[in-house]
C-alpha cells in the first residue's frame, strides 16, 4: 500500500475523531488565596502554550502596593512577576498590571514544560497573599482595545534581501511580522539568515506550503503542507513562545495563491498547524473554530500594502493611504484584529504611503501586536477554559434562550435585584457565589416559563465585598458580579 493511500486512511480517521474545542485551560482556587490555572496535558503538548495569556482578577477594596508571584509546582519556589502599567510599551511578555482604582488586576504569564499547571498568588507589602476573584481571561492579551498583526508572503532566496528590508521596517517599530516560508526554496543561508532574524525577536516562522505551486489542487498535498513544516522546524530553532522544552511549533499556515480545498483544510488540523490565512481583503475579527478540521476556519487580510493591481496585474493591494488607515480605523472602534499583509518582492519601501501607514499603526500602548499563530493560541485560550464557578467558554453556539439585564443596584446594600427575560419555558437555577467559588445562596431551581423574572437576594448576613450570580437557563449560563458595600 503506497504511502500516500496509507496517509489518506490516516487523516479519515483523524476527521472522525477530529478533536472538538472545547474546555481545557480549568481556573480554581487553592489554598491561601492561590488561583491554580491547569491545562489538559494533550492540549499543552500539541501547541504549547508558551505565550503568556492574561488573566483578569479582582482585587480587594482599597487595594495598594501589591505583586503578583508565579509558580508551576508547588515544590518550587514563588518567583515575581514583573510589574507594569498602562504607560509602559510592552507585548508578549509576562507582566502583572494592576488597575486599583477599578479593583483589577491583569496578570499575563504563560505555561512552562515543567507541569500543566500554574499558580499564581497576588501579595501585599506585608508579604500576605490577598484573596482574589478570577473574572476572565480577556479577549485580548492585558485587557487591550484590539490587535495587530503583520504578515510578509513568499520569503525564500531570491526574496531573502527584500525581506531583510521588510524586517527592519517592522521591527523599528516594534510590529511582529509572520513570515510565510516556502522551504524548498531555501538554502543554508537563507535558514542562517532567518535564524539570525528569529533571535532577533518580533519575528513568526510561518509556513507558505513547500514549493509555492500554482492555484490548483496540489501533486502532492502532504509534501507541501505538513513536509514545509517539518522542514521549518529541522532547519530553524525557534523562541521560545514557539516550543515548549524541546518540542517546537509552527502555528500558521498561509495559502499560497490564496488557493484551499478540503484536503488542504483537512491537513491544516491535522497538522496542528491552528489556521489557514488566504488572500482576500476586508477581513477583521476572529475566524470561529471548525470542529471538522480540527483548526481554526480560513482568514483573509484587512489590507494588503502591494501596489494595486491595476499596477501589477495582479492582487488586491492599494496604495492609497486613507483607504489603508480606514482598515486599521474600522478595527479600533470595532475593539477588532487588523490584519495587514505585503509582498517584500513588490512593496513600494520608495514610496511614502508605506512607512507612513506602519506609523501609523504602530507604537501604541492600548494595541495588541502579535504574530498570526499567537493571537490564534490566545483565542483558543480564551474561548475555551472554565472558572472556578463552573463557567464554561467555548466557541460553540447555542441558541440565545435567556437575556440577562443589569441588576439595581450594584453596588448595593443590603439588597439587589436581577432581571431576565425567557424565550422560552426551561429549567432555571440561580446561584449566588463568594470571591472564593463557594455556594453561598441558591435563589431558584425550577422551572419558569417564558417572559420577564426578577429575584431579589438580600444578603445581610455576608460581609462586603464582590459575588457572583450564576444563571443556568436550560444548556444556557450566564453570570455576572455583583457588589455588596459597607
Amino acid at each position: 500500500m503506497t504511502r500516500w493511500i496509507l496517509f489518506t486512511l490516516f487523516i479519515s480517521f483523524t476527521l472522525l475523531n477530529a478533536l472538538k474545542a472545547d474546555t481545557f485551560i480549568f481556573v480554581n482556587y487553592g489554598q491561601d488565596n492561590e488561583l491554580i490555572i491547569t491545562i489538559d496535558s494533550s492540549m499543552h503538548q500539541d501547541y504549547g502554550f508558551s505565550y503568556p495569556l492574561t488573566y483578569q482578577l479582582g482585587l480587594p477594596g482599597n487595594s495598594d502596593s501589591l505583586k503578583a508571584e508565579v509558580r508551576f509546582s508547588k515544590t518550587r519556589n514563588w518567583q515575581m512577576v514583573f510589574p507594569r502599567s498602562s504607560d509602559d510599551f510592552f507585548n508578549a511578555k509576562w507582566a502583572a498590571r494592576f488597575e486599583y482604582a477599578e479593583n483589577k488586576a491583569f496578570v499575563s504569564v504563560g505555561f512552562s514544560n515543567i507541569s500543566d499547571s500554574i499558580f499564581i498568588r497576588i501579595v501585599n507589602n506585608k508579604e500576605e497573599t490577598v484573596p482574589v476573584s478570577f473574572e476572565q481571561i480577556p479577549r485580548f492579551y492585558d485587557n487591550r482595545v484590539m490587535a495587530v498583526n503583520v504578515s510578509a508572503d513568499d520569503m525564500a532566496e531570491w526574496s531573502k534581501l527584500k525581506f531583510w528590508t521588510s524586517i527592519k521596517y517592522t521591527r523599528e517599530r516594534n510590529l511582529w511580522l509572520t513570515l510565510a516560508i516556502n522551504p524548498a526554496s531555501c538554502n543554508s543561508n537563507t535558514w542562517d539568515f532567518l535564524q539570525d532574524q528569529l533571535n532577533k525577536g518580533l519575528i513568526e516562522a510561518g509556513s507558505h506550503s513547500s514549493t509555492h505551486p500554482k492555484p490548483k489542487p496540489y501533486d502532492d498535498y502532504e509534501y507541501e503542507v505538513l513536509d514545509s513544516k517539518h522542514e521549518i522546524t529541522k532547519n530553524l530553532s525557534l523562541p521560545n513562545l514557539f516550543r515548549n522544552g524541546s518540542k517546537e511549533y509552527v502555528y500558521s499556515y498561509i495559502a499560497p495563491h490564496g488557493y484551499t480545498d478540503a484536503v488542504i483544510d483537512s491537513l491544516v488540523g491535522a497538522g496542528k498547524y491552528l489556521l489557514n490565512r488566504l488572500y482576500y481583503p476586508n477581513f477583521f475579527g476572529f475566524s470561529e473554530w471548525d470542529e471538522k478540521n480540527n483548526s481554526f476556519k480560513t482568514i483573509g487580510v484587512s489590507r494588503a500594502m502591494d501596489p494595486p493591481k491595476e499596477q501589477l496585474g495582479w492582487g488586491i493591494g492599494t496604495n492609497n493611504i486613507d483607504t489603508l488607515n480606514a482598515g486599521f480605523d474600522k478595527a479600533l472602534r470595532e475593539g477588532s484584529v487588523y490584519y495587514l499583509m505585503f509582498h517584500p518582492n513588490v512593496v513600494e519601501w520608495n514610496k511614502s504611503y508605506t512607512l507612513d501607514h506602519l506609523d501609523y499603526i504602530s507604537e501604541r500602548k492600548d494595541v495588541w501586536y502579535v504574530a498570526l499563530g499567537h493571537l490564534y493560541l490566545y483565542r483558543l485560550a480564551q474561548t475555551n477554559y472554565e472558572s472556578p464557578t463552573g463557567i464554561a467558554r467555548n466557541p460553540v453556539t447555542l441558541p440565545d434562550i435567556v437575556e440577562v439585564f443589569p441588576n439595581y443596584p450594584n453596588p448595593f446594600n443590603p439588597a439587589t435585584t436581577i432581571r431576565y427575560r425567557l424565550k422560552q419555558t426551561v429549567s432555571v437555577s440561580l446561584l449566588i457565589y463568594n470571591p472564593l467559588g463557594q455556594l453561598v445562596d441558591m435563589l431558584i431551581n425550577q422551572r419558569q416559563a417564558a417572559g420577564y423574572h426578577q429575584v431579589k437576594w438580600v444578603a445581610n448576613n455576608l460581609p462586603s465585598g464582590n459575588y457572583f450570580y450564576l444563571l443556568k437557563a436550560g444548556n444556557q449560563v450566564k453570570s455576572g458580579k455583583i457588589v455588596k458595600v459597607k
